[in-house]
């Protein structure tokens, strides 16, 4: 992939070396675990946040469309030059598309090279019925991004968006008669491209980063002549630190740390549908174990996702089954220490301590640095903490000597959420890598809305009031909610 200045990944604010030792990582990476837990069935748990359960794998989803690196290692320093990133970095869902329409792995049925082929549909109740991603004789998922199988709940979100694409294709057709094959196809794809970048600008960027900081980038990178005034960049609170239209690339302080946040989110255990109730992330690989959650298989009978149990759908608020994220904290959820067992043998026994490693391996400035770069007063080592809920948390400097004014930078990102919104979303230093990164990707493809046309909105008869987000997605997509 041929990336604009010669780099798909690079430093915002430069790196260093290396830094940490294995003892003081796994010995904080340890300490981000949770004590085992389920929540109750139908009650309120503390450890929830505000945000709706369907947007931590939303946010998996933009990452897999984003970023594929195959090159970086844990226990070693990567030289970010030489990373590569097999994925555009464009809000383009080639994860999706693949070289479609005239490439395998994607497949596609009648009209020819129009609408995506499906899978098989699991029941005939249509609130449970799929439908599974298309697959091929040895069920492996004939998909643009093999991330996207690797548990359900993404699955049946990429089977969503291939869904969402064939309802486009017939909205366009009815709108534009005189469109078909190829033409029909592309009109299609970018209107489904357009709809998904608002989603991810207007729906998913406001609950993981706050309504303020949106407005805030949006506004510090419109062209002067938009207002006929000079830009708002010289605002410091509006500040922008990543120009992608200078000079494309992936942020190393986003993708080794600031975009780890929805590990933090991930709940022990889900409700899928009206039929199937709790259900683990993990558990022992085996095509017929039907107690948890993970991917790389066919879709179990029965076993469709309703998205009223992950995204707000409308209906009485006091009756919403609706499953609701865990905070944005210091703390992650103890299944996800054996997933990393499960997903590679011989990994550091923690998604913690992996994450951490990983910064470390990318020789990722500290927490405190990257806040006093961006002119934010970094947090005292004393209130950076950690621990579970209920148990004496320690400040992670009397964790080990090493991380006294040197917090790494994942773990300063989740205890500053913590510390400035009670978890319910990125704070001023996470929330702007993840805004800037998000915004300015966008802003630099001419082929994105914000690129080629930023005063386009959703089609109103998709938009609910004004509204285009997943909600509104999944209404035009599945006709039983």
């Amino acid at each position: 992939m041929t990336v604009q200045g010669g780099k798909a990944f690079d430093y915002l604010f430069g790196g260093r070396g290396w830094v940490y030792s294995d003892t003081a990582l796994g010995k904080l990476g340890q300490l981000m675990m949770s004590p085992p837990s389920e929540p109750a069935e139908g009650q309120v748990d503390p450890d929830d946040g505000s945000i709706p359960a369907g947007y931590t794998y939303l946010g998996q989803f933009i990452d897999h469309d984003l970023v594929f690196d195959e090159t970086s290692q844990l226990d070693r320093l990567n030289d970010p030059r030489a990373l590569r990133n097999t994925r555009s970095p464009r809000f383009d869902l080639d994860s999706l598309y693949g070289g479609a329409p005239a490439a395998d792995p994607v497949p596609f049925d009648a009209p020819p090279g129009v609408m995506f082929r499906l899978g098989d549909r699991v029941s005939t109740d249509p609130r449970l019925e799929g439908p599974d991603l298309p697959r091929d004789a040895r069920r492996k998922a004939r998909i643009g991004d093999p991330r996207n199988d690797e548990n359900l709940i993404i699955s049946q979100l990429h089977s969503l968006l291939l869904r969402f694409h064939n309802a486009m294709a017939r909205h366009v057709a009815a709108a534009k008669p005189t469109l078909a094959g190829p033409g029909l196809f592309e009109e299609a794809r970018r209107q489904v491209r357009w709809h998904y970048q608002w989603v991810v600008v207007h729906d998913f960027l406001p609950r993981i980063v706050g309504q303020a900081m949106v407005d805030c980038v949006l506004k510090a990178g419109r062209p002067a002549a938009a207002e006929g005034k000079p830009p708002s960049r010289s605002a410091p609170s509006c500040r922008r630190f990543f120009d992608a239209r200078a000079r494309v690339f992936i942020p190393l302080e986003f993708s080794g740390a600031a975009y780890r946040f929805g590990h933090s989110m991930v709940r022990p255990a889900y409700r899928i549908n009206a039929a199937i109730r709790r259900k683990l992330l993990t558990g022992r690989f085996e095509p017929n174990n039907l107690e948890n959650l993970i991917g790389f298989r066919p879709l179990p009978q029965g076993w469709g996702v309703q998205w009223k149990y992950f995204f707000e759908l409308g209906g009485n608020p006091c009756h919403q089954p609706m499953q609701r994220a865990r905070r944005i904290d210091t703390q992650l959820e103890n299944p996800l220490a054996a997933l990393v067992r499960i997903v590679r043998e011989g990994t550091p026994p923690s998604l913690g301590e992996r994450n951490l490693r990983r910064g470390r391996a990318l020789g990722l400035l500290s927490g405190q640095e990257v806040a006093r770069a961006m002119g934010v007063s970094p947090i005292a080592d004393g209130d950076l903490i950690v621990g579970p809920a209920g148990a004496r948390r320690l400040p992670i400097s009397e964790v080990d000597g090493e991380f006294a004014d040197n917090a790494p930078l994942w773990y300063y990102v989740l205890r500053e959420a913590e510390m400035e919104h009670n978890g319910t979303q990125l704070g001023p230093v996470g929330g702007r890598l993840v805004a800037e990164t998000f915004i300015g990707l966008m802003e630099a493809d001419p082929t994105s809305y914000l690129g080629a046309d930023p005063a386009w909105t959703p089609d109103p008869a998709l938009a609910s009031a004004g509204r285009f987000g997943m909600p509104e997605l999944i209404r035009a997509t599945v006709e039983h909610l």
